[in-house]
């Protein structure tokens, strides 16, 4: 692969022109100050700008990947020296502490290929470039299709996403699969694909070899081999040691990164963006923390937030800095949202640290409270998957195919 060609044909994807500002309610992007119900609009500016001086360049990624970038890091900034930049550290059961944002959302290689980091590092500074239009109040609609993005490809690229993946990932093997190893189900998984087999190819070309008077016989031959009891041990055996095999937490890495590097896995969740609406909220100095789930994300058919997208996304909540927050809505526009609840919310959610840029008593009670609903996500689904296939089991007919 080529990190370069992949890089310049990510950097033309985004070429295509932005839609009019008057295509649809969806282009409608404006700055509203905390308590203001009046809306100001900012003057339009190329969808990049420029890259400022500090932008470190393509090569800040090479040694450490950060899964929380570090130019958002730095909008919760509790003080700077120089070019360094500082942030209160705060993570579970662990005593909080001030840390370089070098050192924060960071580990060595985390998408296993060093080859990403380039066309990594490249979108990186486009998304610097825009946070700090964000940041400044420049919020427009020749810019919605780079927040959308942005949004995007910040939530999917995080530690917490992989780990909240992993997590669904590994319980629904063991517990989803475990649904075919009981005695009165694991018949039902044999006669599924009792049917399988002799629709195949192969059992076809048999059959059609023979006489047609044959057929039926050999056809009542092959099911009652089949449907020997002795293949049931046979087949929950071959699962248990197909189960203990599969390395999930390598297999959800490279899913991560396949995303990250191809635009094509990443468009359906950019396009899930399209309808949303986009402005940023203005709130007092240090009244917003960043959990490392990033964006939150709510969907159309789940109430609550979360690590992965519950169908269509109606609302996000993105804290920029300790003061800005941008928020995207499917629909009319919602009232004032309280700083207190979108800290909850992003550390609720997230599953390691958050970030502030003061650590006062408030921050000490926003710790107690960090990673406490990250589980209950995998836990609905996992009750909708086991569901799906005991109903798939006892269903009449049909049969496996790649999509089940």
């Amino acid at each position: 692969r080529d990190a370069h060609s992949t890089a310049s044909a990510m950097a033309r994807q985004t070429d295509v022109a932005a839609p009019p500002a008057t295509s649809a309610p969806a282009g409608q992007h404006y700055l509203r100050h905390q308590g203001d119900s009046k809306c100001a609009s900012f003057p339009v500016r190329d969808t990049y700008g420029t890259l400022g001086a500090n932008w470190p360049g393509p090569l800040a990624m090479a040694v450490n990947s950060h899964f929380i970038s570090q130019f958002l890091l730095k909008g919760f900034a509790s003080r700077e020296e120089g070019n360094e930049t500082y942030v209160y550290v705060f993570r579970k059961d662990a005593r909080s502490f001030e840390a370089n944002t070098k050192n924060v959302g960071t580990q060595r290689y985390f998408y296993g290929d060093p080859l990403i980091e380039e066309p990594l590092a490249e979108w990186e500074g486009r998304f610097w470039s825009l946070v700090r239009r964000l940041r400044d109040g420049d919020c427009n609609t020749n810019d919605k299709p780079l927040i959308d993005r942005f949004v995007a490809q910040t939530l999917v690229r995080t530690r917490c996403f992989r780990d909240g993946v992993h997590a669904i990932g590994s319980t629904v093997m063991e517990r989803g699969f475990r649904e075919f190893l009981t005695p009165e189900r694991t018949p039902l998984l044999l006669r599924k694909l009792e049917n399988d087999i002799i629709n195949g190819s192969e059992v076809t070309e048999l059959l059609q070899s023979l006489p047609v008077e044959d057929r039926p016989h050999m056809e009542i031959l092959l099911r009652e081999k089949l449907q020997n009891p002795g293949l049931h041990d046979v087949l929950r055996k071959l699962i248990s040691t197909t189960l203990s095999e599969i390395d999930t937490a390598s297999s959800v890495q490279s899913a991560q990164r396949q995303v990250l590097e191809d635009d094509r896995n990443l468009d359906m969740r950019i396009r899930n963006l399209g309808k949303v609406t986009w402005h940023v909220e203005i709130y007092p100095p240090n009244s917003l923390v960043l959990g490392d789930i990033g964006p939150l994300v709510k969907g159309g058919n789940s109430p609550e937030w979360g690590r992965i997208f519950h169908g269509t996304p109606q609302v996000i909540w993105f804290p920029l800095s300790h003061s800005r927050l941008l928020i995207g809505q499917v629909g009319d526009a919602v009232g004032t949202v309280p700083s207190e609840a979108v800290n909850l919310a992003s550390i609720e959610n997230s599953i390691e640290f958050f970030v502030a840029s003061q650590r006062t008593s408030r921050e000490g009670e926003y710790q107690k409270s960090l990673g406490s609903r990250a589980s209950q996500l995998a836990d609905g689904n996992l009750d909708e998957i086991q569901a799906v296939i005991r109903e798939y089991l006892e269903s009449p007919g049909g049969s496996l195919t790649a999509e089940d």
